[in-house]
């Protein structure tokens, strides 16, 4: 079965019967790769902005590349001049055999323009067709038809025969011999990381949401198959942008982003430094990306160093914590009298290099040293003919407890490039409610969630009650059991504040392995991630299990590190409450001073499930 992108077929008249022609083509051998509703955007010579929505476009790291233009009806005909449906309505571009050969072009035209050299150079290895297929006409009802124009040959049409299989009419297309091509003139011969990059690159630049070609039993997220405008819109803006600070929400795809400019410029043999304030962020994203087993995908990450400012400071002094020698050496690449060894500086959580927290660890340096060397790298960048790029999110940037050290980098402050992503692309609606439960804008207005995706099955978070500190681990339980019946394998457990305050602190299994940063929570065969929100920071799960949560947990700073850790689930978010029923109207009042007052305690629940946009356990 071919690989289908997306899974389903996207939204369609159903008159174009396309969809039919989709349940066709995912009947292609395992090796095709077939895109539905594949949309390109470029600009002509004489600079004209274009767009084109090719309907299927097939391809194979044997074959080659295949345009296909799906044309309905049961009576399609040519007049001698011009190609006309059954209902005798003209067809647009010039009839179906040009608009598939125009969007074959189009497609072409993507490589020779690519800005990636390597692109450019598998356009001569790459075998590119195209071909019409009529669902509704019989090809001895195409045969029939005289007088057709030069560029319509039965040869590069698909008829209703082949809706029941495909696979021989498209070798065939495939077969032909095209004139010029310097490899073999039969067959396309790309190799395992060239038809990769392809894919990464002009196909599926979803920021490689196929991690490998032999990754083929691992289904595209649905979720990620809806690739945000907003986000390509920020990627193409910062190609013109020397430095720039971006705003956005806890799920808006900063780090995605992040991490895909940084690939960007690594691709094109530039030198970038990807700066995390959070380590496990920083240890996931080396995991994730640098050690790849894919030896095609880490490759594109060789010029990325994923660093906190203590392993720079490391790197370049030989002590995590001397950051004054780092600050130093920092201002003399400003003045070049060393080399700054990166080309672009992308910076995440750029809003946490000014917090010093003493509840995280002790590799962090003060609030005013961390912010002296962020702007000091913004300098260093620019004065090297770099970049600077600061990801943050404005609802953390007060977080902390009340000792904390508090101030931010000039750069967030002063950019004269500010943008703002709006859409949040990692949490269900559901969930995303309810993370943003305690936050108000400047006008202390409550702030509403702006999801990109929708889901078939969404599932509310759950709050689960419990009577005192005993009864955490037994709800617990009981969340893990229901995950488990649901096949639920990535889960974290998280905590506000300290974990040694944590009510299961004594159930929990700590690593001698001291980069580990992990505790562990042992139920049934399994261990458990165990950390704190603001730990957590920038990751992800697939169900977060929030605890200890009491009923100050969601007003003020503490609302903050309930919005963090409640952010980082993607499907599933159990919230684990000590709240008594005559808190009830206290924490409703807190989070809306209308919440009207009622001495019935599951009407109270009732006004709190609302206000969390949640569940409450039966």
């Amino acid at each position: 079965m071919a690989h289908m992108i997306p899974e389903q077929p996207k939204e369609f008249d159903e008159r174009s019967h396309e969809g039919d022609v989709f349940n066709a083509l995912k009947k292609l051998p395992e090796d095709y790769y077939v895109f539905h509703s594949f949309s390109t955007v470029g600009v002509s010579s004489d600079n004209v902005f274009y767009e084109r929505e090719l309907d299927f476009v097939v391809a194979s790291p044997k074959k080659g590349i295949l345009v296909i233009e799906v044309k309905a009806g049961d009576n399609i005909r040519f007049d001698g001049r011009t190609w006309r449906y059954s209902s005798g309505t003209a067809m647009k571009h010039g009839g179906p055999y040009k608009q598939a050969a125009t969007a074959k072009r189009v497609l072409s035209n993507k490589f020779t323009s690519h800005s990636d050299e390597r692109i450019r150079d598998l356009y001569d290895k790459t075998k590119f067709m195209h071909a019409v297929f009529f669902p509704e006409m019989t090809t001895a009802q195409m045969e029939a038809m005289s007088g057709l124009p030069e560029d319509a040959d039965i040869r590069m049409t698909l008829c209703a025969e082949d809706l029941v299989s495909p696979t021989k009419k498209i070798a065939e297309l495939f077969s032909a011999t095209i004139p010029g091509l310097r490899v073999n003139t039969t067959e396309t011969h790309l190799s395992d990381e060239d038809f990769q990059l392809i894919l990464d690159e002009v196909l599926c630049p979803h920021f490689n949401l196929i991690p490998s070609p032999q990754a083929k039993t691992i289904a595209i997220n649905e979720r990620m198959n809806q690739l945000l405008r907003e986000q390509y819109m920020i990627l193409d803006f910062l190609d013109e942008q020397e430095t720039a600070v971006i705003n956005g929400a806890a799920g808006t795809g900063k780090t995605m982003i992040a991490v895909e400019k940084a690939r960007r410029h690594s691709m094109n043999g530039e030198k970038v430094l990807f700066l995390c304030y959070n380590r496990l962020l920083c240890e996931k994203l080396i995991e994730d990306h640098k050690n790849n087993e894919s030896k095609a995908y880490k490759k594109q990450f060789a010029n990325v160093e994923f660093m906190t400012i203590s392993r720079l400071a490391k790197k370049v002094t030989g002590d995590f914590r001397d950051y004054d020698a780092l600050y130093e050496w920092l201002l003399e690449c400003v003045d070049k009298k060393h080399d700054l060894g990166f080309q672009h500086i992308i910076v995440d959580e750029g809003q946490d290099f000014g917090l010093v927290d003493s509840d995280l660890t002790e590799e962090h340096g003060t609030s005013s040293e961390n912010t002296s060397i962020i702007d000091a790298l913004q300098e260093a960048a620019i004065e090297n003919g770099g970049t600077f790029y600061l990801f943050y999110d404005k609802y953390q940037m007060i977080q902390g407890s009340s000792s904390d050290e508090y101030e931010l980098p000039y750069c967030i402050e002063n950019s004269d490039c500010r943008l703002t992503l709006h859409k949040n692309c990692r949490n269900t609606k559901e969930i995303a409610r309810t993370s943003v439960t305690p936050l108000r804008d400047k006008k202390n207005k409550v702030v509403k969630a702006n999801v990109s995706c929708s889901w078939e099955e969404p599932v509310k978070p759950c709050i689960h009650v419990v009577e005192d500190e005993e009864g955490y681990k037994s709800a617990l339980d009981s969340v893990l059991n229901k995950l488990e019946e649901l096949e639920v394998s990535d889960i974290v457990i998280l905590t506000p504040g300290v974990i040694e305050h944590s009510a299961i602190y004594p159930h929990l299994r700590f690593s001698a392995d001291q980069t580990d940063g992990y505790a562990y929570y042992v139920y049934g065969e399994k261990e458990y991630k165990v950390t704190t929100c603001k730990k957590f920071k920038g990751l992800e799960a697939e169900a977060v299990v929030m605890i200890d949560l009491e009923k100050d947990s969601f007003i003020g700073k503490k609302g903050l590190e309930f919005y963090v850790g409640t952010s980082r689930a993607r499907h599933y978010l159990d919230l684990i409450c000590n709240i008594s029923g005559e808190d009830y109207y206290e924490v409703a009042h807190s989070l809306d001073e209308n919440a009207p007052k009622r001495d019935d305690v599951m009407r109270m629940k009732k006004i709190l499930s609302d206000i969390f946009a949640a569940d409450f356990d039966s």
